[in-house]
């Protein structure tokens, strides 16, 4: 399953958009707790805190954890390294999110 742990309006319709293209489901979430049995969660890192993903990883130990975040957001790149997510610009997952969702 594909979650996004997604507060942005902007990039959730283009990652809905992508998903439908793809005909991939992708269910949203605005808590941690909700994420059952995923093998792909896309996270807002200036949305997310980092017990939300120290919960998801815990519930989800072979998740696939994608962030993404303004790159002028150091403390959110941090927190995804500590976590042990791949993060990147939001240019950048902008770009990536038709791979992302097509290798799940």
């Amino acid at each position: 399953m594909i979650y996004a742990l997604v507060n942005d309006l902007f990039f959730r319709s283009k990652i809905e958009a992508t998903a439908r293209v793809q005909n991939k489901e992708v269910h949203f979430t605005s808590g941690a707790s909700a994420i059952r049995n995923a093998t792909l969660v896309l996270v807002d890192l200036e949305f997310a805190r980092p017990e939300d993903l120290s919960l998801i990883l815990k519930n989800n130990p072979l998740v696939q954890m994608v962030g993404f975040a303004s790159h002028k957001n150091a403390g959110a790149f941090e927190m995804a390294k500590h976590a042990g997510i791949h993060a990147m610009p939001r240019s950048l997952f902008t770009q990536k999110i038709s791979d992302l969702l097509e290798d799940k």
